[in-house]
């Protein structure tokens, strides 16, 4: 599946879901036009089992660790409340 943007396209590479926890992932890629740049990462979704409305969406982006930052991970998300391994 191709979508245009401004600048570019995303392009859907893969959907998996899993519907006893309500839940699904994305993998895509975006392109730029005007440039050699290509852009990939995924999308993670939950809904709500009642109504299957979209509760939460996490995005990840392809990229390398950054050394300087630690831990590298989504800001002011709860790993340790939703049950993550985590290094405390």
């Amino acid at each position: 599946m191709r979508i245009s943007a401004i600048g570019g396209e995303y392009f859907i590479d893969r959907i998996f879901t899993n519907a006893e926890q309500c839940a699904a992932a994305v993998e895509w890629s975006r392109t730029y036009h005007q440039s050699d740049r290509i852009l990939r990462g995924c999308e993670f979704y939950e809904f709500d089992p009642a109504s299957m409305l979209i509760r939460e969406i996490r995005i990840y982006f392809a990229a390398a660790p950054d050394p300087n930052k630690a831990p590298n991970e989504i800001v002011g998300f709860d790993y340790a409340g939703r049950g993550y391994k985590t290094l405390s």
